[in-house]
């Protein structure tokens, strides 16, 4: 179990590379040229990529704030890290 979700954080985690990337990210490793390199450049687009990074991080919370054993201590400091971690991306984008 653990290393299915840990396969689906790092594939999703190439999605949301391609986002915010300029066109420089490799479609395979090893990728010398040959192939092409894809991205969508939000980057380009602070406030866009700002929007999206806290959607994210939003909906990584309200999900993890939604599960059952939500009231656990543990998890209200993850979230409680998480918040933090938001708030620490806002003020790196906007100074």
């Amino acid at each position: 179990k653990g290393g299915f979700v840990l396969s689906c954080l790092v594939f999703s985690h190439w999605f949301l590379d391609m986002m915010v990337h300029r066109m420089d990210m490799p479609i395979m490793p090893g990728n010398a040229g040959t192939t092409p390199r894809i991205g969508l450049g939000l980057w380009d687009f602070p406030v866009f990529t700002m929007l999206m990074e806290l959607a994210i991080v939003a909906g990584g919370a309200f999900i993890w704030y939604s599960s059952p054993d939500a009231g656990s201590r543990a998890k209200r400091a993850a979230i409680t890290t998480g918040v933090v971690g938001a708030l620490v991306l806002v003020a790196d984008f906007t100074l």
